[in-house]
Parts: C-alpha cells; structure tokens; sequence
C-alpha cells in the first residue's frame, strides 16, 4: 500500500498498514500515537515498523505521550472521526520532531484510511 500526496510518496511494507489500521480500529474510545519508522529517499518515505510509545494521557480529542525516537520518520497520532486538520500543538509538536530529526513528518488519521501529512 502507498498514500501519494503532493509530491510525497509513503509506502509500507512488511503489513505495517493494515496493522496501523488495525490499531484504529481496536482505539476508537482515545486517541494514539505511533512512531512510524523506515527509510526515506528524497520524497519517497518507506515504512517498516512502527511502535507506540508510552502513553501519559489519552481521551476521545487528546492524547499526551513519550516524544518519538529519532529513527522515527512519520509521528502520527490519531483525532476525531474525520477531523484531519492539524492543532495548534501539532504544530508545536511537528516543530520539535523536526529539530530532532529533519526528515520527520507529522501524520493525523482521522479515519481507517484517511490521514492528514505535514511536511
């Protein structure tokens, strides 16, 4: 599977799709997070796993946790049912994964197969 997007092209391999979309399913009650890792190739983003880090807090619009390593290349976390615009704390939050890593974007799913990038 891959998501196309202006240019930027994110492929997952190894199922890493279906079990994030799984992982939406199975967390509908909260929102989560996931740090997507892989390899990036100019625009080309390649994801092989990912992991979800320590979550500190998490309610149906919110979700507080541990800051993603920095092999992570997509930080993505989830929002309300189709609500893929990104908060004011996103972009706080995208800011300071791209101090850490410069290759990193930020992802929201808003739905089982709807996401929302910030490059």
């Amino acid at each position: 599977n891959s998501i196309e997007l202006n240019g930027l092209t994110i492929s997952f391999a190894n199922n890493t799709f279906e079990h994030i979309q799984q992982h939406f399913l199975s967390h509908q009650l909260t929102e989560f997070k996931l740090c997507l890792q892989g390899t990036v190739n100019n625009k080309n983003y390649i994801i092989t796993s990912y992991y979800e880090p320590e979550i500190l807090f998490a309610n149906p619009v919110s979700v507080h946790a541990r800051i993603c390593n920095t092999e992570t290349i997509i930080d993505l976390h989830s929002h309300p049912f189709r609500n893929r615009l990104f908060s004011d704390q996103d972009i706080i939050s995208h800011n300071q994964s791209k101090q850490r890593n410069k290759q990193t974007i930020s992802a929201i799913m808003c739905d089982y197969n709807r996401f929302s990038f910030l490059e």
